[in-house]
Formats: C-alpha cells, structure tokens, sequence
C-alpha cells in the first residue's frame, strides 16, 4: 500500500506541508489509516507488506518477552505471521494464543502503529489500555542498511504519516502520552524493534517494588 501511494504522495508532499496534514490526507480527504480501516484491499496490502516480519520470528522468540504460560495475542497488519510463529509454542503448552482481551493478554501490535500519523498512534496506544496489561510493539525504528530503496520508502513514510521514521525513543514518547511506559526494547535485525510496554503505574510500582492494591 505504501507503495502503491509513492507518485500520489510526491506529488502532494509540498502543499500538505504548508496545511499542516499529510499528502495522502491532502490529496484523499482522509488519513492513509482510515483507508486500511474502511478499505480490505488496502489492509490486505499492509498485511502484505508485514510479511517480511516472519524471517524475524526466530529473534523474537529467542528474546520472548513474555513469561511462560502467557496469553499472547497477535494485533496489526503482521497478526497472521506472529501468529503462526507462535503456534508451535502453543501447541507445546509454553503460551497461549488468544483472540481475547483483557488485563493477563500480553498483546503483540505488529506494524500496526507504522501507517498512523502521531496523532492516530497516540489515539491506538490509548485505546489499549483496558485491553492488554502488556503491549509488545513490533516497529522499524532504525533504517536498515540493506535496503535499497531506503531514500523512496523515507519519502512515501512521509507523505503517508506526515512524519519519518520513528526512532525506539519517539515511540517510547507517543506511548508515555498514551499512558503507557516503555520497560524494554530489544532490536530483532533489519531495523525492527519489539517495544514492551506497560502501563506507567503499573511500571511505576515495578521500580519501587511495590504492589497494586487488590
């Protein structure tokens, strides 16, 4: 979908700067999000574009940020390959995987927050917070040197997202505002990152040793 909007974004980048929006808001009337919502074809070709998280899989599970015997539930674009990279491990007992939400789900969000503005990340990350007491996030959050094409996907970012690309600490930033507090960041390779997340008092607590009350 990102590229698909490449010659749309270029085209539109320099008056959307001056209003404020993005390009693909400038030239759409809405945002490149409210499109992959509304629009199957598009979220498909998110879905797509996540594909290339499963050659990062065997990283992810080597770090597990999530204790045994954990409800994981897979969440964004990239739910499909998360969740079959978890399926052996469920079948073997170690987690669960879940549909579910809720204050035990450990919710894995995949490239979700990559097609948002700021402002509609912000708004995601707030709406999780009834529904997961953690929130892993897999992002890019560093330019990988084997792409070739880093300058164009730069560019469409931009024009899709209003922004570049977010480093760990920009989201660490936007999810602080959402109510959330980044407890790790481990880099799985290609520039992706898996961002745990809790909700501040609960982080809070955490450092102090301290216990919620019941």
């Amino acid at each position: 979908a990102l590229a698909t909007g490449t010659p749309t974004t270029r085209i539109a980048l320099a008056p959307a700067l001056r209003t404020g929006s993005t390009a693909w808001e400038h030239r759409n009337g809405r945002t490149f999000a409210t499109d992959a919502e509304s629009d199957s074809e598009v979220g498909a070709e998110l879905a797509e574009h996540a594909e290339g998280l499963a050659y990062l899989m065997p990283a992810l599970l080597a770090v597990q940020p999530w204790d045994e015997g954990a409800l994981l539930s897979p969440q964004g674009p990239g739910a499909d390959v998360v969740r079959d990279a978890l399926v052996p491990g469920s079948v073997e007992g170690r987690w669960t995987i879940t549909d579910a939400a809720g204050p035990s789900v450990v919710a894995i969000h995949a490239h979700a927050l990559a097609h948002r503005t700021d402002a509609e990340a912000h708004r995601y990350l707030a709406a999780l917070a009834e529904t997961a007491e953690t929130v892993l996030l897999l992002e890019a959050t560093n330019v990988d040197a084997l792409n070739p094409s880093v300058s164009e996907d730069e560019l469409v970012r931009v024009g899709v997202t209003g922004t570049g690309l977010r480093s760990a600490d920009r989201l660490g930033e936007i999810a602080a505002s959402a109510g959330w507090e980044r407890a790790d960041v481990q880099e799985l390779g290609w520039g992706v990152s898996c961002l745990t997340l809790r909700p501040r008092t609960m982080a809070v607590l955490s450092e102090s040793g301290e216990h919620a009350a019941p």
